[in-house]
Order: C-alpha cells, then structure tokens, then sequence
C-alpha cells in the first residue's frame, strides 16, 4: 500500500482532527505535540474487523494509569494483555489493578536482547526510598534530566536533592515474552523505555516477530537515529506515522 493510501485510510479515522503527521523520511523530524489517540482509533477499528480479543504486549506498563494508552481498552473489554514493568512497586500496583481480570499479566521484568539480570536507573531520596517511583531507565542520564525537570516544577518534593541509584531487575527477550505469552503473533506492540525506545524497537525487529502495529515514545529519540528507525521499519515493511510524543507504525499488509 502507497504511503498516500495510507493518508487515506487515516484521514478516514481522524476526520476530526488534524494533529497527525505522517512520516516523510526526507524531513527532520520535529516531534511535541499531544496528539490524538491514534493507536486506540487503530486497535478499535482492528477491534471490530476479527472475531477475537486482541492481543497486545506493553513493555514500560508503569503504573498503568497515569497516561496509559492502553487503559481504555483493558477497560472496554477489548485486549488481552501482557504488561511489562521491571519495578516491583509499579508491578504490585498493576496486579492490584487488574487483580479481577484474567486476560491481563504482569510480567515484572526489563526486557533486553541477551536475558539475564541488569541494573537499572532510578531516582532515590537520600534514605533509599523512591523520589518517583514513575521513572527508571537503562539510561542514567534520562533519570537524571527527569529528577532535575521535576525539581524545577515541584521544589517541594524534590527540593532534598534526589540521586540517581540503581535496582536490580530480571531481564528477558522479547520471543521469549512472546512465547511465554501462548501467542504466535501480537496485534500492537507499546515500548515507554523511558529514553531507551529506539533500542528496544530495533532488536524487537530484530527477532521477526509477527506484530501488526507498534507504537513507541519517538519525541526524545534523537533525530538521525530516529531516521534510522524510520528506515529499518520501512524495509520491515512497517507504514509509519507521528502523533504527539509517538510515532505508530502499521505493518503494511495490516494498513
């Protein structure tokens, strides 16, 4: 399908409204904005096209509240899905949340190219307790950037000078979580790596599996290597599209 088809068939679901770019690989990338729903509009329009839940992998689920693209779907009865978080509070909130819910499991792992252990970046107050318990990464210095922009927004909680500490966390590889999962192929694929997306999504691709549409955070990802990911899921055979902080990509065959 020619990516002016695929305007179409977007335009057709964003009738109303018009924060969408679609990627154009001969344009800098300029990101921000906070977008439409575009992935919810995909998955419910998918939705309505098979005869079955879909299924759906969320690596970086948090606390699967705050800004959650996939809350409003769990919640309509919709997906069955496997959240990833690596950090056992955040996991113990999730399993609370959907305790009712069989087509919802926490996996409590990172997931990475080689499985193992890691260590993982988080923000800690001086007596080891979590300064926010809504950020880690693999990355330090995204950990320390989000300390320091939240200090300037709100010096009262962080005015006692959190640090960047680590924890140690399972890591496993995204067939094995697919495996695990029962599933030969997933319909989405939602990467929130908190700085590390790019990485994740290109050895993710790395592995062939069989997902029909992948959104992943795109706005902090620098611009050349953000190309380069346009590239490499161009010649996967991936459309792909901005909306707000994201970039969506549809499997060609699925658009």
């Amino acid at each position: 399908m020619s990516l002016s088809a695929l305007k179409g068939r977007v335009n057709n679901l964003l009738r109303r409204y018009l924060d969408l770019e679609i990627v154009d690989l001969s344009r800098k990338h300029s990101g921000g904005g906070p977008g439409v729903d575009l992935l919810g509009l995909i998955l419910r329009e998918r939705s309505s096209r098979v005869d079955r839940k879909l299924r759906v992998l969320q690596i970086g689920a948090n606390d699967g509240l705050t800004g959650d693209p996939l809350r409003a779907l769990i919640v309509d009865d919709l997906v069955e899905a496997v959240l990833v978080e690596p950090l056992p509070s955040l996991c113990d909130g999730l399993r609370e949340l959907y305790a009712d819910n069989p087509d919802v499991r926490i996996v409590e792992s990172a997931v990475a190219a080689k499985a193992g252990t890691a260590e993982i970046y988080v923000a800690l107050r001086a007596d080891g307790a979590f300064a926010d318990s809504k950020v880690s990464s693999f990355d330090p210095a995204h950990v320390a950037d989000h300390i320091d922009r939240r200090r300037a927004i709100e010096p009262e909680l962080f005015g006692e000078a959190p640090r960047v500490g680590t924890r140690e966390v399972d890591v496993i590889t995204p067939e094995t979580l697919l495996a695990n999962s029962g599933w030969t192929s997933a319909d989405a694929l939602i990467v929130d790596a908190e700085g590390l997306d790019a990485e994740i999504v290109s050895f993710v691709l790395d592995f062939d599996l069989d997902i029909a549409v992948i959104q992943f955070e795109s706005s902090n990802i620098e611009n050349g290597v953000l190309k380069e990911l346009d590239l490499r899921l161009a010649s996967e055979g991936y459309l792909s599209a901005r909306s707000g902080q994201n970039t969506i990509a549809i499997r060609e065959d699925e658009a």
